[in-house]
């Protein structure tokens, strides 16, 4: 069918943003998750309209990214989750 009223839907700039991919220059999988390459630590933080928060250093990327899931399960975001609950 193509582009028709039936399959399209209208989408605000946050949404839109939260469906992209993650990008090939992503080293560590996880959206928000990337490693500091002095220290080699994991550091964790979340974007939300045009507020960008940082989380913390962790230890390991598991630990990283059960931060950044657990800050957007307690302030209710519509950021996607990393890991199955």
């Amino acid at each position: 069918k193509g582009y028709s009223p039936e399959n399209c839907r209208w989408a605000d700039a946050s949404t839109q943003a939260l469906n992209r991919r993650v990008p090939r220059s992503n080293t560590s999988g996880f959206v928000g998750i990337w490693q500091n390459s002095r220290t080699s630590s994991w550091v964790a933080s979340i974007t939300f309209k045009n507020n960008n928060t940082y989380l913390g250093t962790f230890s390991t990327i598991e630990e990283a990214v059960l931060a950044r899931d657990q800050y957007i399960i307690k302030n209710k975001l519509p950021h996607k989750l990393s890991t199955q609950y």
